[in-house]
């Protein structure tokens, strides 16, 4: 697979990708990542109350959605499956490579 910039596009929303972005030390980091689109992940009010930074309030529907953005998957936390990607921008993605047989 190669890195395809998210000027170019981006993942189809969800979809579990390697993501690519420079940190504030200027430290390239690779990571296993999710692009969420605007609207595409309704979460619970109570995940809403507790996590109002990574949650937006749709009025007209009275649903809270996952904030657009990148997230980081973390398989290993008990509380949190991903966490939103705030100390750099991701540049570019690419597809998972299959796992071995």
């Amino acid at each position: 697979p190669q890195w395809i910039s998210v000027e170019e596009r981006l993942p189809e929303s969800g979809l579990h990708v390697l993501a690519y972005y420079t940190n504030s030390f200027s430290k390239g980091r690779r990571i296993r990542a999710e692009y969420v689109a605007p609207k595409s992940r309704e979460v619970d009010w109570e995940c809403a109350d507790s996590d109002t930074q990574c949650v937006e309030h749709d009025e007209e529907s009275d649903s809270f959605y996952l904030t657009e953005g990148w997230y980081e998957l973390m398989d290993n936390w008990d509380e949190y499956s991903s966490i939103s990607v705030t100390e750099g921008v991701v540049s570019h993605w690419m597809p998972l490579p299959p796992p071995p047989q």
